[in-house]
């Protein structure tokens, strides 16, 4: 006997085995859960979901503003001690000490 009759061999009988255990499908078919309990939670719990939904508060969404009127989240990270230095144009005969007009 080949390598490939004998596995065939061992699966027929395997099937059979199998086939042996299995309950009948006439015993089988009247233990399922009926259709009719499923959907009639489904037609509870479905109205109840829309309603829950139509009716929810929400707040509005906020108001989108100019693109002028953005500001960068990180520009404190360019602000310094001597702003005014980088603020100001130089003049010439003044000291940094001296007032500028």
């Amino acid at each position: 006997m080949s390598d490939e009759e004998r596995l065939r061999d061992l699966f027929r009988r395997a099937r059979r085995a199998e086939a042996a255990r299995a309950p009948d499908f006439g015993t089988v078919l009247p233990r399922r859960q009926r259709p009719g309990a499923v959907a009639f939670t489904a037609g509870l719990m479905l109205p109840a979901l829309a309603a829950l939904m139509t009716f929810s508060v929400t707040e509005p969404a906020p108001s989108a503003g100019s693109i002028s009127e953005w500001r960068s989240p990180t520009v404190f990270l360019l602000q310094t001690a001597d702003d005014r230095l980088l603020s100001d144009l130089p003049q010439l005969g003044l000291s940094y000490e001296e007032e500028v007009p």
